[in-house]
């Protein structure tokens, strides 16, 4: 009936949650043509505001972006 349906759809949703993806900080290094040319980053990715922020040094986290 009506009311079994009802509650078995309200059942349905309050079990399931996808899960929430991580907030990724780390170093990112990146090499050039050369062994000389490299390029190291602080970077931290954020999946919820969807945003890809790069940082010289942790130290310029979180006021100064590159």
């Amino acid at each position: 009936s009506f009311i079994f349906i009802k509650k078995q759809r309200d059942t349905l949703t309050d079990e399931f949650h996808p899960p929430k993806p991580p907030i990724i900080k780390g170093w990112l290094f990146k090499l050039g043509a050369l062994v000389v040319n490299v390029r190291k980053r602080y970077v931290v990715i954020n999946p919820d505001q969807g945003t890809f922020m790069r940082f010289k040094e942790i130290a310029d986290y979180p006021n100064k972006p590159v």
